[in-house]
């Protein structure tokens, strides 16, 4: 008697985990805790991908936590976990954790953090764990906690077997790209006429010399430690650079490398360009930049900018 609901089922060949991805786009999140009448509840105003987030807000001290799981896993075996998130707390602590239970379904392990500072902007945060030998689920938590109050936000929360830093892939499929400096009325603004893959690419244009960017992150990443960055480029530039670079960061906060240019010479065709390099060993965060400058005029074109370990 009652009622069922099966979602998503999927069966796949060999010892693999597939991507857990949370789902938000639904206003019934499969996350306990989260409900327009608590601390955490989904919106649709700060999103980075898709239509919804989840937010937390409280205006007093609070103790609170949505809960994703159980996942079931593999005994001493390494995961990724990553999620965007933007932390606008006053007080207190915001984060993402993992709880890990044994077969019995006695928790065993509690311990393991996802955090990110104090920011008015959406960072990736990533990191890699191995579970205990005896561990057979994994429960995933969005936590405020300390006294919490103030303003955070998770979106495109996903936990993968193996270690491997998530692909980084800059979406240009909604008209709200999560790039800053982009829009109908700047040099940099979304189009459907020249695209490499999907429907959209960012297009810069200008017909006076121009210095403009459209910036990315911050993404969190590890020091000393090679990436590759790579992406379609269009260069139909009559002067000035057409070009993608990265920024990088200290745990501060500080601004310790500007050099590093993903560049393609002047050419009317998509063209593939791709670079690794190496962070600084002190590196904590990487904002990827595409770049007009040097008194820049003509045409450029992005599309499926890439990041990976």
């Amino acid at each position: 008697m009652g009622d069922g609901y099966v979602d998503y089922v999927q069966l796949i060949k060999g010892m693999n985990l597939p991507e857990v991805r949370a789902s938000f786009e639904t206003k019934e999140v499969p996350w306990t805790g989260v409900s327009p009448t608590s601390a955490f509840f989904t919106q649709t105003n700060t999103v980075k991908e898709g239509q919804r987030s989840i937010q937390f807000h409280s205006e007093t001290p609070t103790v609170a936590t949505a809960d994703f799981g159980r996942l079931e896993v593999t005994g001493n075996t390494t995961y990724t976990l990553s999620a965007w998130i933007i932390n606008k707390t006053t007080a207190g602590y915001f984060y993402i954790d993992w709880l890990e239970y044994n077969e019995e379904g006695i928790q065993i392990y509690d311990g393991g953090t996802l955090y990110t500072p104090v920011n008015h902007e959406w960072s990736l945060q990533s990191l890699e764990f191995t579970t205990l030998p005896q561990t057979k689920y994994i429960l995933l938590r969005i936590v405020a906690d300390n006294g919490a109050m103030g303003d955070g936000y998770v979106d495109y929360v996903s936990l993968i077997k193996g270690m491997n830093l998530p692909e980084v892939r800059a979406s240009f499929e909604t008209k709200e790209v999560p790039w800053t400096g982009v829009s109908p009325t700047s040099a940099f603004f979304t189009q459907t006429n020249t695209v490499k893959e999907g429907q959209r690419s960012i297009q810069f244009h200008s017909e006076t010399p121009t210095v403009a960017t459209a910036n990315l992150g911050r993404i969190v990443v590890t020091g000393d430690t090679t990436y590759t960055l790579s992406a379609w480029m269009i260069n139909k530039t009559t002067a000035g650079n057409f070009t993608i670079d990265w920024l990088e960061y200290n745990e501060e906060g500080v601004q310790i490398y500007d050099g590093g240019t993903l560049y393609t010479p002047v050419n009317p065709e998509w063209s593939l360009q791709s670079l690794e390099f190496t962070t600084l060993p002190w590196t904590k965060y990487i904002e990827l930049r595409i770049v007009a400058d040097y008194g820049a005029t003509g045409d450029g074109y992005v599309d499926d900018v890439r990041l990976s370990k």
